[in-house]
């Protein structure tokens, strides 16, 4: 490793600096021991770019004598793309930003996203919301989903009684990625605005 990090112990109310031997790559271990705790057990962390691929193995040692033996090699898949294109756009009526009216004929739409590795999940809302009774409803048509793309046409039937307003419907895209250790899926939003008039 070459560049510092920050870990945060239990005993300390700011987090410490890691900075590993620029000589050698080692960094301290923060064990716990006690009341020190290294909150998340954060044993290093990196920043990394791009979308190549890098093997990763973990040593130690103890006053320079190794402990135990390497772990093996694993081979991470970077990924820093989000999914890109994501679009959506409404296909009945008078289309995209177009004029419809409360409780008349459902609006209709097509969607569409891509991803450079794997494309998680897309899921389709609409704001503000409408109730718990109108919600848009997705169906996957040709071409069908595969490991890094999704398209299809969404529907949304209002009510007579839904509120007269601008509406936003929102296509959000993600993939697989770990991010920052913290959670799964860089993501990317398309929309496209409507107007519902009183009937």
């Amino acid at each position: 490793m070459t560049q510092p990090f920050y870990v945060t112990l239990s005993t300390s109310p700011f987090p410490v600096l890691q900075t590993p031997d620029p000589a050698t790559g080692w960094v301290t271990y923060r064990e716990l021991s006690g009341v020190v705790d290294v909150v998340g057990n954060i044993l290093g962390s990196w920043a990394s770019s791009g979308d190549g691929q890098i093997w990763v193995s973990m040593e130690a040692q103890q006053g320079g004598v190794p402990i135990g033996t390497p772990t093996p090699w694993k081979l991470v898949q970077l990924d820093n793309t989000p999914p890109d294109p994501v679009t959506v756009e409404i296909t009945s009526g008078a289309g995209s930003c177009g004029d419809f009216t409360q409780g008349g004929p459902a609006i209709v739409g097509k969607y569409s996203a891509a991803d450079n590795e794997n494309l998680r999940s897309v899921s389709i809302g609409v704001e503000p919301s409408m109730g718990t009774n109108v919600v848009p409803v997705k169906t996957v048509g040709p071409p069908p989903k595969t490991l890094v793309a999704e398209s299809g046409t969404w529907s949304l039937q209002t009510e007579p009684t839904t509120e007269p307003c601008g509406y936003v419907i929102i296509v959000t895209a993600s993939d697989n990625t770990i991010v920052n250790s913290g959670y799964i899926g860089l993501y990317t939003q398309a929309f496209v605005g409507f107007c519902l008039r009183a009937a």
